[in-house]
This record gives structure tokens, C-alpha cells and sequence, in this order.
């Protein structure tokens, strides 16, 4: 990867998923509110049943915690020697939640050796450069697009800060924190819809790509 000039993505939440499927305390997330009905019976709730009772057998049992934890250690591995990383989350796999689970993955980065600011840089800078967008993107500088997340606590501190987010910046327009909760609420309300859960459902049964991830 470092002779061929190749960035990695290693969306480590899917793998952590898969090594912690049988665990009651990790499948009871919070923000599953915010995951529609028929994701959750038709996708996520048939991936938890395989990858926990592959944990829970004799032949299964480790073999996703040891992939897991292995891929932290490629991935310091792969940052020491200068092999650029990317926050990813594959967010339409099981309990992979958009926009949470980015904040699960700098957190998992810094556990696997990055430092804070590297971690930070591989959801800003690094991405932009991979695509040729860092005159745009990137960095808070003059004459850049101004999307940014603006934080009540230095992530530089404590990873975890990335969290306590005060407002975003977005198009233009300033959500702040009250705006933010209620868009939250309106995403809960919007997944329990008949109207949305039949759109999903759709969606499901005429994508050609989901027909073959159920095939598998």
C-alpha cells in the first residue's frame, strides 16, 4: 500500500459489529430509533442471528474479535509507515448509524495507535486530497467551503469531544443545537412511517445489489 501510494478506509464499526453481535449490551444502541422497521427485521436482525451464533460456536468463537482487533493493529501499522487513513463507515450496514457511527470510528482509530489529530485528519484532510478536493475542502481556510462542525470541547483533549457538537455549518445555512435535536426527532418520527418503511421496503426487493448481499 505505502509502494503503491494507497489510502485505506478500514470502516473497523463493521468489524466491530461482527465481534460483538452476541453481546446484549452492544445490540441495545440507542440511536437503533432512528433505523426504520423493515432494515431492521429484513437486514439487521437476520445479520445479528448469523454473526452471533458464529461467535457463540465452537469452531466461530474469537475468530471475529481476533479479526477485529488484528485490523487495529494493521491500521497503526499501516499509518506509522505513512499509508494514508480514511474514516468510513459503510453506513447501510447493521448497526452502522449515519453520522454516530463516524464519531465510533475516530474514536476506534485513536484505540488502534492514531494519534488524535491524525484521527481527525483522516475524516478532513486526507479524504479531500484522496479526491482532489483539498483547494475546496479539507482545512479552515480562506476561500474553502465553510462546512464544519463547530465543538464545545477540543477533540485534540479527548477524541470523545467530536461529540459535543454546538452547530454545523452546512450550505450556507447555521443549524444550531436545538435545530439539530429537532431534526433528530423528526428522523425517529420519519422511520416509524408506514409511508417510509414501505418505501424501503421497495427499495430492497428491486435493488439488484441488495438481492445479492441476501443471496450471501
Amino acid at each position: 500500500m505505502k509502494e503503491y501510494n494507497t489510502s485505506w478506509c478500514p470502516t473497523l464499526q463493521t468489524l466491530k459489529f461482527e465481534a460483538f453481535a452476541h453481546e446484549s449490551a452492544f445490540l441495545q444502541n440507542p440511536n437503533l430509533k432512528y433505523i426504520n422497521y423493515i432494515n431492521r427485521k429484513l437486514w439487521w436482525d437476520g445479520d445479528v442471528r448469523n454473526n452471533a451464533k458464529r461467535n457463540l460456536s465452537k469452531e466461530g468463537k474469537n475468530s471475529s474479535s481476533a479479526f477485529y482487533n488484528a485490523a487495529k493493529e494493521q491500521v497503526k501499522m499501516a499509518s506509522e509507515i505513512g499509508v494514508p487513513i480514511m474514516t468510513g463507515t459503510d453506513v447501510s450496514d447493521s448497526y452502522i448509524f449515519a453520522g454516530f457511527s463516524m464519531h465510533d470510528e475516530l474514536e476506534d482509530l485513536t484505540k488502534s495507535g492514531l494519534s488524535n489529530i491524525k484521527a481527525l485528519q483522516s475524516a478532513t484532510i486526507v479524504p479531500a486530497k484522496y479526491a482532489g478536493m483539498d483547494k475546496e475542502y479539507g482545512t479552515i481556510e480562506i476561500g474553502k467551503i465553510a462546512d464544519l462542525v463547530i465543538l464545545d470541547k477540543n477533540p485534540l483533549d479527548d477524541i470523545t469531544n467530536s461529540k459535543t457538537i454546538y452547530g454545523v455549518i452546512m450550505n450556507g445555512i447555521y443549524y444550531d443545537s436545538s435545530k439539530i435535536e429537532e431534526l433528530k426527532d423528526f428522523t425517529q418520527s420519519f422511520s416509524l412511517s408506514f409511508h417510509m418503511n414501505v418505501k424501503v421496503l421497495y427499495s430492497l426487493i428491486s435493488s439488484p445489489l441488495m438481492r445479492v448481499q441476501w443471496a450471501d
